[in-house]
This record gives C-alpha cells, sequence and structure tokens, in this order.
C-alpha cells in the first residue's frame, strides 16, 4: 500500500505543476499578443497623426501658396508664414512617417513598451506647451504692429501665422495624446500578475506543494 501511495503522490505534484507550468506559459503567451497589440496600436496612433500633420501641411501649400501669389499686405505675409511653417510640419510628418513604418514592435518588453508609450506622451505635452508659446508671440505680433507703422502688414500677417498654426498644433497634439492615453489602458489587462519595482518588471507564481 505505502509502495503504491508513493508514486501516486509523486504523479499528483507532478500534475500540479504542469498545469501551473501550462497555465503560466498560456497566460505569458496571451499576454505577449496583447503587449504587440498595444505596441501597434501606439504606431498605428503615430501612423494616422502623422499622416494628419503631413495633410494640413499640404493642403497650407496648395492654399496659402495661392494666396501669397495674389494676396498683399498682411494677407501676403499671413499666407507667406502659413507656407515657410508648414514646410517645417511637412518635413516633421516625413520623418515620423519614417519612424512609424519602420518601427519593430514585435519583442518589445513590457518594460521597453511602457517607456515608449510615456516618452512619445511627454512629447506630445511638451509640444502642447511649446503650441501656446507659438499662439502667445502670435497676438504679440499682432500687439506690437499696432505701434509699427513701417512693419504693421509683416507684423499682423505672420502673428495671424502663428495664431493659427499654434492652435491647429495645440489641438493635434492634445488629441494625439488622448488616443495614446486611452490606449494604455490596455496596460491594465495584458499579464494577470504584474509586480513593478521600479524599472524592474517581473511575472511570477508560487506554488505549494
Amino acid at each position: 500500500m505505502l509502495i503504491q501511495e508513493i508514486p501516486l503522490a509523486m504523479a499528483i505534484k507532478k500534475t500540479i505543476l504542469l498545469a501551473a507550468m501550462l497555465f503560466f506559459l498560456s497566460a505569458k503567451t496571451s499576454g505577449n499578443d496583447g503587449l504587440d497589440r498595444f505596441n501597434q496600436n501606439r504606431v498605428d496612433i503615430n501612423r494616422n497623426g502623422m499622416w494628419t500633420l503631413g495633410s494640413w501641411a499640404v493642403s497650407n501649400f496648395v492654399i496659402s501658396g495661392i494666396g501669397w501669389q495674389q494676396g498683399s499686405g498682411q494677407n501676403m505675409y499671413f499666407h507667406q508664414g502659413n507656407v515657410l511653417w508648414n514646410t517645417v510640419n511637412l518635413t516633421l510628418a516625413g520623418f515620423g512617417l519614417y519612424g512609424a513604418y519602420s518601427d519593430e514592435i514585435r519583442g518589445l518588453s513590457l518594460s521597453e513598451s511602457i517607456q515608449a508609450h510615456y516618452s512619445m506622451e511627454k512629447l506630445l505635452l511638451f509640444n502642447a506647451g511649446l503650441d501656446v508659446g507659438y499662439m502667445a508671440a502670435g497676438f504679440y505680433l499682432r500687439e506690437r504692429s499696432k505701434n509699427s507703422a513701417q512693419n504693421q502688414d509683416r507684423y499682423r500677417g505672420y502673428g495671424n501665422t502663428l495664431i493659427l498654426q499654434g492652435a491647429f498644433l495645440f489641438i493635434f497634439d492634445l488629441v494625439l495624446y488622448a488616443f495614446h492615453n486611452r490606449n494604455a489602458r490596455q496596460l491594465h489587462n495584458i499579464l494577470p500578475a504584474i509586480q513593478s519595482t521600479g524599472e524592474n518588471i517581473t511575472l511570477g507564481f508560487r506554488i505549494k506543494l
């Protein structure tokens, strides 16, 4: 009887251990799939954002390109400023699209994924602060135009450019931030047992036999 009980106890322990290992591997695979989806969503948001920025730049080239040629006074400076400003926007959109389409998301660890996500959020919030500065500079130029007879049209036209472009970028950055922030909610459901300590992230379980 004792000889039969020992193998049975060992078999039970092995069965429990095997079941636990299978559960762990299943959870890990599901978590990686979820992590890949999270990273793919992040990349897709960036791609869509850069396509939007590029489209805005191209539309400014068309509309303000005509306005620059046909306009006069502050209207001409306004359209000129739009064309010059969106040369930078189009360049940024081009580099952003290149980075988004060449970004390798598979194989990223959880800590790397979180770091990439929050780096993007910080960048967007920083840019939103700069956008407020652009608009403030635009209002400053408009105010200064009142006391400058020689450069009144230039100051007012460029001021209107800064206000328009700053307002668009401010909304653009905040909307992009909102999409990234919503995507971050997936992190709570990616892995069943995440213990985070500083920069180290571990997944673990304990079985007592």
